[in-house]
């Protein structure tokens, strides 16, 4: 939104929302064998992870034209994260 209060004043104020991200992604974290005789162990752990994530930036800016003079001037940032699940699935085993 751009606002003229006068010919020589200014206030601008855009913002936009980037393209969302979505994450649902199963893959392994660790997956081990250890094997110090007469002892095997094995250990495994998976990961289920699935996200929703939305950004936003943002410009605001006040002034005035004619002297060239920015009075105020603000970049903004946000983000905002929704369904978010991290499951770890974990196992271990040995024998001797």
């Amino acid at each position: 939104m751009l606002e003229i209060s006068s010919l020589n004043d200014f206030n601008v104020n855009k913002s936009t929302t980037i393209t969302p991200v979505d994450v649902d992604k199963s893959f392994n974290l660790v997956n081990a064998q250890f094997a110090c005789e007469p002892v095997n162990a094995q250990v495994k752990v998976d990961v289920d992870a699935n996200a929703h994530a939305v950004a936003s930036i943002g410009v605001v800016a006040t002034g005035t034209i004619l002297p060239p003079k920015v009075s105020d001037f603000s970049l903004i940032a946000g983000n905002t994260v929704t369904h978010t699940a991290f499951r770890f699935f974990g196992s271990s085993s040995a024998s001797s």
